[in-house]
Protein backbone atom coordinates (compact mmCIF):
# COMPACT_ATOMS: atom_id res chain seq x y z
CA UNK A 1 0.00 0.00 0.00
CA UNK A 2 2.69 2.59 0.95
CA UNK A 3 3.71 1.97 -2.92
CA UNK A 4 0.54 2.43 -4.44
CA UNK A 5 0.75 5.77 -2.31
CA UNK A 6 3.82 7.15 -3.20
CA UNK A 7 3.60 6.29 -6.99
CA UNK A 8 0.45 8.32 -6.96
CA UNK A 9 1.71 11.17 -5.49
CA UNK A 10 0.32 10.79 -1.83
CA UNK A 11 2.62 10.86 1.63
CA UNK A 12 2.35 7.26 2.79
CA UNK A 13 1.01 8.23 6.52
CA UNK A 14 -1.76 8.71 8.28
CA UNK A 15 -5.22 8.60 6.85
CA UNK A 16 -3.95 8.32 2.83
CA UNK A 17 -3.86 4.89 3.68
CA UNK A 18 -7.75 4.93 5.15
CA UNK A 19 -8.37 6.48 1.98
CA UNK A 20 -6.73 4.49 -0.20
CA UNK A 21 -8.38 1.08 0.96
CA UNK A 22 -11.69 2.99 0.81
CA UNK A 23 -11.46 3.78 -2.77
CA UNK A 24 -9.82 0.50 -3.82
CA UNK A 25 -12.81 -1.47 -2.40
CA UNK A 26 -15.01 1.05 -3.51
CA UNK A 27 -13.88 0.83 -7.27
CA UNK A 28 -13.61 -3.01 -7.29
CA UNK A 29 -10.22 -3.48 -7.82
CA UNK A 30 -7.87 -6.89 -7.20
CA UNK A 31 -5.38 -6.21 -4.35
CA UNK A 32 -4.36 -10.34 -4.24
CA UNK A 33 -1.25 -9.54 -5.89
CA UNK A 34 -0.28 -7.30 -2.82
CA UNK A 35 2.56 -8.63 -0.77
CA UNK A 36 2.79 -6.88 2.49
CA UNK A 37 5.49 -7.21 4.87
CA UNK A 38 5.52 -10.84 4.73
CA UNK A 39 6.54 -11.34 0.99
CA UNK A 40 9.27 -13.26 1.89
CA UNK A 41 7.82 -15.85 3.98
CA UNK A 42 6.47 -19.35 4.02
CA UNK A 43 6.14 -21.40 0.41
CA UNK A 44 7.27 -18.21 -0.99
CA UNK A 45 10.83 -17.74 0.61
CA UNK A 46 13.51 -17.48 -0.90
CA UNK A 47 16.99 -17.60 0.47
CA UNK A 48 19.35 -14.30 -1.53
CA UNK A 49 22.28 -15.65 0.05
CA UNK A 50 24.46 -18.45 0.68
CA UNK A 51 24.06 -18.84 4.44
CA UNK A 52 28.20 -18.78 5.84
CA UNK A 53 29.52 -21.62 7.28
CA UNK A 54 30.83 -20.74 11.11
CA UNK A 55 34.22 -21.35 10.27
CA UNK A 56 34.20 -18.73 7.26
CA UNK A 57 32.32 -16.02 10.13
CA UNK A 58 34.94 -16.67 13.29
CA UNK A 59 38.12 -15.98 11.49
CA UNK A 60 40.48 -12.72 11.67
CA UNK A 61 39.32 -9.88 9.63
CA UNK A 62 35.84 -11.63 8.66
CA UNK A 63 33.64 -10.01 5.89
CA UNK A 64 30.89 -11.22 8.27
CA UNK A 65 28.26 -8.02 9.59
CA UNK A 66 25.34 -9.95 10.88
CA UNK A 67 26.64 -10.59 14.69
CA UNK A 68 22.77 -9.88 15.97
CA UNK A 69 22.09 -13.59 15.54
CA UNK A 70 25.82 -14.86 15.99
CA UNK A 71 25.76 -15.57 19.71
CA UNK A 72 22.11 -17.75 19.00
CA UNK A 73 23.60 -19.31 15.92
CA UNK A 74 27.22 -20.57 17.93
CA UNK A 75 24.70 -22.03 21.17
CA UNK A 76 22.18 -23.85 18.45
CA UNK A 77 24.96 -25.03 16.47
CA UNK A 78 27.39 -26.03 19.72
CA UNK A 79 30.37 -23.73 19.57
CA UNK A 80 29.25 -22.28 22.94
CA UNK A 81 27.64 -23.17 26.00
CA UNK A 82 24.43 -21.72 28.06
CA UNK A 83 26.46 -20.25 30.75
CA UNK A 84 27.03 -16.62 32.13
CA UNK A 85 30.31 -15.10 30.49
CA UNK A 86 31.34 -13.70 33.73
CA UNK A 87 30.42 -16.24 36.41
CA UNK A 88 30.22 -19.88 34.24
CA UNK A 89 26.85 -20.08 35.81
CA UNK A 90 25.39 -23.04 33.43
CA UNK A 91 21.38 -23.23 32.58
CA UNK A 92 19.83 -26.22 33.63
CA UNK A 93 17.21 -26.75 30.75
CA UNK A 94 19.34 -25.62 27.70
Amino acid sequence: MQQVLSRIGLVPAGGNYKTAHNRIKQIGLNTGHFTGQGWNQGARYKAFRRKSTLEEILVENSYYAFTYGLRGRLLKEGWKKYQCEHCGLEREDN
